[in-house]
């Protein structure tokens, strides 16, 4: 069985994802709930009945209470049942649901699936760039990947994977003789490449034609990559004409 880290915020899902209909997500092999209320916000909460475990997201959304697809038995937005339209009727005291602490920030829903005391705001990282629609070209999605989240995490920071796996787009010289610089910075775990200058891979090739016309010679390279618990992580990459130094300045 996997062992998660529960006090950490997660994406759920993306802001335009999730709205006045019922969507589900599993998380940590957990099956959660989300919709919006009708003044807009955002509910997560454990997608089973408590009474047979039938799936909630098949049920109805009436005002902003989920009704059970299969006993009908009604949940308010706080997990606890407030209706059963069965036999005496009587809500039965225990029919409760889990209830995530949820953060609208970033074009996100963020769920924190451990202990609700503990969820502080502040823990979610600096994301500000993904709603910097100026300067950069935010693109949201979903890629499933038949793998442990784990290797993902490793990929996505070892990037001296990239002159082997990449070797046609991103491979250079640069990469191969980078040295690794590892810092901690907070709660982030930082892997930065020093890069010697070089000429550029064929894609930063391809991209600075493009736009500046003919590369001017070997560049400097840097490359970035950031983990956050439990699962986000930050990348830069990039190239830059060579910086020279000028005597007596």
């Amino acid at each position: 069985m996997s062992t998660y880290l529960k006090n950490a915020w997660y994406v759920a899902a993306w802001s335009d994802e999730i709205g006045r209909q019922l969507f589900r997500r599993l998380i940590m092999n957990d099956p959660i709930l989300l919709y919006r209320k009708e003044d807009g916000s955002a509910v997560a909460m454990s997608n089973r009945c408590a009474h047979r475990f039938a799936p909630l997201h098949l049920g109805k959304l009436e005002g902003d209470a989920v009704s059970c697809p299969y006993h009908g038995l009604r949940y308010n937005s706080s997990g606890h049942c407030i209706l059963n339209p069965n036999g005496n009727q009587r809500v039965p005291t225990g029919a409760r649901l889990k209830v995530y602490p949820t953060i609208e920030r970033y074009g996100a829903v963020w769920i924190w699936p451990g202990d609700p005391d503990q969820a502080d705001s502040g823990l979610i990282p600096n994301l500000s760039f993904m709603e910097d629609h100026v300067s950069y070209a935010p693109v949201t999605g979903a890629m499933h990947v038949r793998a442990n989240y784990r290797l993902i995490i490793d990929n996505l920071v070892d990037s001296a994977h990239v002159s082997t796996v990449h070797h046609d787009t991103l491979a250079c010289e640069s990469f191969l003789r980078a040295t690794a610089d590892v810092k901690v910075e907070g709660n982030t775990i930082w892997a930065n490449l020093n890069c010697p200058p070089g000429m550029p891979s064929p894609i930063w090739r391809q991209l600075w034609e493009a736009e500046y016309g003919p590369v001017p010679g070997p560049m400097d390279h840097w490359a970035t990559a950031g983990w956050t618990p439990a699962s986000i992580i930050i990348q830069e990459t990039g190239v830059t004409p060579r910086r020279i130094e000028i005597s007596g300045r």
